[in-house]
């Protein structure tokens, strides 16, 4: 009997997600911080719907709670999922 392999049920054209070490963690929280403390314009790199996204805007407030940041980008509030940040530049 000859095995047939199962075709492949993931779907092509997306990014794999980026996987992020403590040290990632940390150094995104930092960035995070000091731009809220000086009202820096950030840029965030979001993973979402298996693609990379970049957001710029300057963070309004950050809640650990419910897990989101608000961005205030060009008059208009985007609210970020915390898990979803790859990326603070």
């Amino acid at each position: 009997m000859t095995a047939i392999p199962k075709p492949s049920t993931s779907k092509k054209g997306g990014v794999v997600s980026p996987k992020l070490t403590e040290e990632d963690f940390l150094e995104i929280s930092d960035k995070i911080g000091e731009a809220m403390e000086h009202n820096n314009e950030v840029e965030i790199t979001v993973f979402h719907q298996k693609r990379l996204e970049k957001v710029s805007g300057i963070i309004t407030s950050a809640d650990s709670q419910t897990g989101f940041l608000l961005l205030n980008v060009n008059h208009d509030s985007v609210r970020i999922n915390i898990n979803n940040i790859v990326g603070v530049d």
